[in-house]
């Protein structure tokens, strides 16, 4: 979508997924610099989408203490079946 604003002016636009409103972003054009401001509002819709279906944008994957030793038994019985299978052992 495209759409024409002059200096001063404002447009609200509604964030929808589906059939249900996420959102809502207002911009206005407040100077000649447009390219940083629409770069900050297309990251603000993404950010804005994505949280709203429920997703996180970047960070790390947070893995209970539980999940963490379970991955830990499973690759020292990887190790020890690499190592039983070795000549000369």
């Amino acid at each position: 979508m495209k759409v024409a604003m002059e200096i001063g002016e404002t447009l609200d636009v509604a964030l929808i997924d589906g059939d249900k409103m996420v959102g809502t972003l207002s911009l206005s054009l407040k100077g000649v610099n447009v390219v940083t401001q629409v770069k900050a509002a297309r990251a603000a819709v993404s950010n804005a989408v994505a949280t709203a279906k429920g997703r996180k944008r970047g960070g790390k994957r947070r893995v209970s203490a539980e999940s963490r030793a379970r991955m830990a038994e499973a690759q020292r019985k990887r190790w020890a079946k690499f190592h039983a299978s070795k000549p000369g052992k």
